[in-house]
């Protein structure tokens, strides 16, 4: 082989070295637009009796959401499932409503430890990401019985000090569960971040469903996809966070649960450090355009520069006034900015990556 044959093999090899370098990371991401839900979680030094019952004024402090879909597509289901989230200095705690217009048909059957019969009637399904990697979460269930299987991952080895409670109702029946602090591995504080999701098997008489809060893509260990949960946060907590809510590409609208109206300074943080993320890479356009040879490439690079500062103007012109923005105002200002920067994202690459091909 001469030398020139040498030295356009190793340019070769070289090049698809690096496009896969850079084609890879890409590649580990979640593109879809669905929602970002957020729950900011309340602290409570109130006493709470795990006992299915949901009565305690302390339960009154958390928001109480709903909105549960199928697990493979968007579409909400019926009947639908409630729950509130609460944290003291020892546990997590959680409480559920799960409608149900068969309950006369409901018979609960007590399981053993960690059975996987606990997923074949009325259960609910709780993922944990505690330290909101995407890699490393808990798995916990619990059926109408309070029968309860726990995991790390999908082993069932692992088990945790779980206390959970259940009562059935007219109309309904009602789930608590307590987890410790100590067995989920971190210590609660202020503003802290969690992954978690809520997901409910429904198998009675003939009907079946499985349906969960935060939209999955095919099964519901999706850690990526998971909902994210908010240690007693103040505003700018929320604003600090932005950035990890997106961690692996998310690029949906973020949905703020909230019933004290905390959301309103919340979403204006939130908008804040979105548009601060999409200042860099203009200046990271900016930087890759300043550095292109090509006068042609240079002047299209301009055009996109150009565009996108108008578009986004208006955006600037809402936040500094200072005003408190709604969650309609929030959330559109957030999505379109991270649309736009999802769209700069891929601008810088394909210019650096276009720029690096020539060179070799």
């Amino acid at each position: 082989m001469s030398k020139y044959s040498t030295s356009k093999a190793a340019g070769t090899v070289l090049a698809t070295f690096v496009i896969a370098m850079l084609i890879a990371p890409r590649a580990a991401r979640a593109t879809d637009e669905y929602e970002l839900k957020v729950y900011p979680c309340p602290r409570t030094a109130l006493p709470l009796t795990i006992d299915g019952k949901l009565d305690e004024e302390a339960w009154e402090e958390a928001p109480l959401v709903g909105g549960f879909t199928l697990y493979n597509k968007p579409e909400l289901v019926e009947p639908q499932t409630y729950f509130r989230v609460l944290h003291t200095d020892e546990h997590l705690v959680f409480g559920f409503r799960c409608d149900e217009p068969m309950m006369r048909k409901l018979i609960p059957i007590p399981q053993a430890r960690d059975a996987k019969a606990v997923f074949r009637g009325e259960a609910i399904e709780l993922f944990i990401d505690p330290k909101h990697e995407h890699a490393n979460y808990f798995q916990f269930a619990a059926d109408a019985s309070a029968s309860v299987y726990d995991s790390k991952g999908e082993d069932p080895i692992w088990n945790a000090d779980v206390r959970a409670a259940t009562k059935l109702h007219q109309d309904h029946w009602s789930l608590e569960i307590a987890i410790p602090w100590e067995d989920l591995g971190i210590t609660p504080s202020r503003g802290a971040l969690l992954g978690f999701n809520i997901c409910r098997d429904r198998l009675i008489d003939n009907a079946k469903l499985w349906c969960n809060w935060s939209q999955t893509k095919s099964n519901f260990h999706d850690p990526i996809r998971f909902g994210h949960l908010v240690l007693a946060p103040s505003p700018e907590d929320m604003g600090k966070i932005s950035g990890e809510l997106r961690k692996g590409d998310r690029r949906g609208p973020i949905m703020i649960y909230s019933k004290t109206g905390m959301s309103q300074t919340s979403y204006r943080a939130l908008a804040e450090a979105s548009l601060t993320r999409l200042r860099a890479l203009l200046a990271d356009l900016a930087a890759t355009r300043d550095t292109e040879p090509d006068p042609g490439t240079r002047n299209a690079l301009t055009k996109l520069l150009d565009t996108y500062e108008a578009e986004i103007a208006p955006f600037r012109e809402t936040l500094a006034t200072g005003a408190e923005l709604d969650a309609k105002q929030g959330t559109s200002i957030d999505l379109r900015i991270t649309q736009i920067a999802a769209k700069l994202a891929d601008a810088i690459w394909s210019a650096r990556l276009s720029s690096l091909l020539e060179s070799l």
